[in-house]
């Protein structure tokens, strides 16, 4: 939750099964957002806004509220979104690098060293906007904007190596990558 009158987030948890209070699991100073949480619930990627130039993603314990900045570790980057790997070693960081760039970094989930890296070629002007793991099947797909029309990328999730190009219609829309990593719902 964002406090507008204080600039500050924090990060809740409430019983799923039952009524039950909400309990306060992270607090941060500034605002931000909780990007992906892992698949046993012990930390979250949580990226922190600074400026319009200036983000970065958190590692949070999710049990201590601790944090680990994942990226970047010095200087600043635009940071478009982020997603665990579907092992939850990796974060998949959607960034400008930054520079003028679009690409996706896949850092160590714990340390934030960086185990792989795509950058976009084609159209490196282009804007990430969503980007998602399959929980199966190793792929990773993202949305560019790219002004005119917006383009779906899928990788490797270990590499980050380029799978075969999706061609879809002119148009601006969403994905949805299925958990089997093999299918994509476009709107």
């Amino acid at each position: 939750g964002l406090d507008m009158a204080s600039g500050s987030s924090t990060i809740y948890a409430l019983p799923a099964t039952r009524p039950g209070e909400p309990r306060i699991l992270y607090r941060d100073a500034r605002q931000g957002r909780l990007a992906d949480v892992s698949r046993d619930g012990r930390f979250g990627l949580f990226i922190r806004f600074g400026t319009y130039q200036e983000q970065q993603v958190l590692r949070v314990d999710l049990a201590s509220g601790g944090t680990t900045v994942l990226y970047p570790r010095t200087g600043a980057a635009t940071i478009k979104d982020a997603t665990l790997s579907a092992d939850g070693t990796r974060a998949l960081v959607a960034t400008d690098g930054g520079g003028a760039g679009v690409m996706v970094l896949a850092l160590d989930a714990i340390t934030g060293e960086e185990r792989a890296r795509y950058v976009e070629r084609e159209l490196p002007s282009g804007n990430i906007d969503q980007i998602a793991a399959a929980q199966h099947g190793g792929t990773v797909a993202f949305k560019l904007d790219a002004g005119d029309h917006a383009v779906v990328r899928v990788l490797d999730q270990a590499t980050l190596a380029p799978l075969p190009a999706i061609h879809l219609p002119l148009g601006v829309g969403h994905f949805g990558l299925a958990d089997d990593g093999e299918h994509l719902l476009v709107s």
